[in-house]
């Protein structure tokens, strides 16, 4: 997990002091090399399981939703190993049915997502994204609204590139 998925501390001290807790007791190991951590799969577990118990997984779902969409950067290829760095994360956020499937930071995360993955060359992937995102606005926004259109016009594209005329 990358460290800059951390929301923001009110200090680093506070910051730096909690990550060195978590790594003393083993809970994550640091990459200093690209400043992420390895998150054990027992503590990812048991954290999930005390917030669905605390009836909070949804709320903090939806806040790792809004966090991904604020910091997800956009397609470009100079920014490529950062998305590529969020791009599980995210996906992994958007598989939640805890959440508002309508809900725009989830829309406009999966349109980040999708076109990171259609500029990757993964068309397929991006198709299903795309879909999602072209049937929510259309739903939502109804089937003249711009941004309805150019998911129409992507989704199009997606499958132009995978040889699919439609």
């Amino acid at each position: 997990m990358p460290q800059s998925l951390l929301p923001p501390s009110p200090s680093p001290k506070k910051e730096t002091n909690a990550i060195g807790t978590l790594d003393a007791y083993s809970f994550i190991s640091k990459r200093l090399a690209d400043l992420a951590f390895d998150v054990h799969q027992l503590v990812h577990l048991a954290t999930r399981n005390w917030l669905w118990k605390e009836e909070l997984l949804a709320q903090w779902t939806e806040r790792a939703i809004m966090r991904l969409k604020d910091i997800f950067l956009n397609n470009d290829h100079w920014n490529r190993s950062v998305w590529r760095s969020y791009l599980a994360h995210a996906r992994y956020a958007l598989e939640s049915h805890l959440v508002d499937t309508d809900g725009k930071s989830r829309i406009n995360l999966m349109w980040k997502c999708g076109m990171c993955l259609y500029h990757d060359g993964r068309w397929k992937e991006a198709e299903v994204l795309f879909r999602k995102v072209m049937e929510t606005r259309n739903r939502v926004l109804g089937a003249e609204h711009p941004d309805t259109l150019t998911s129409m016009t992507k989704l199009a594209s997606t499958y132009q590139k995978q040889g699919r005329w439609v």
